[in-house]
């Protein structure tokens, strides 16, 4: 599943200049790539099933134990919850309200990230390296479907932290 990256950069030419109209073709930052040897259609439609999947199992979680924000499209509020009036109770309103929050800040995180991805799979430019634009291993977004990373681009990005 090699991807055969036409370096032919796009220096004012448009895709059906270069190519004719072929829709198998895209230029992503100056580079032609072709997709017929890009990545598996179902192997992208497995992906984009789990991702809507677990999409929808995020919201209803969120829904669980936050509110919406009515300013902010994708921001949530964890709700305070209310045992009583004892010392107590208070405490364990505290707890479970800072569980909330950290829990909530992973949600929305791991939500932008699929949106994100979604994004990527209808523009075509999903599975590719935002680095180094080469093709991210298909064992790689198969185990972790939002990767926007190659494996040595992340190796790299993790030294130099």
């Amino acid at each position: 599943m090699a991807l055969i990256a036409v370096y032919y950069r796009c220096k004012g030419l448009s895709p059906n200049t270069a190519f004719g109209d072929s829709p198998s073709y895209f230029c992503y930052s100056g580079i032609y790539f072709n997709l017929k040897n890009y990545m598996d259609k179902k192997v992208i439609a497995k992906i984009k099933k789990g991702l809507l999947a677990r999409k929808r199992q995020i919201e209803e979680d969120l829904k669980s134990f936050t509110k919406s924000d009515a300013h902010e499209k994708d921001e949530h509020h964890a709700k305070f919850p209310n045992y009583g009036d004892k010392s107590d109770e208070n405490v364990q309103e505290i707890d479970e309200y800072t569980t909330n929050l950290a829990t909530e800040k992973i949600l929305e995180s791991t939500l932008r990230d699929i949106d994100n991805t979604l994004g990527r799979i209808s523009k075509g430019t999903y599975g590719i390296c935002k680095y180094c634009k080469k093709e991210i291993g298909e064992k790689r977004l198969l185990a972790r479907p939002v990767a926007n990373t190659c494996v040595d681009c992340k190796i790299k990005l993790q030294k130099m932290a």
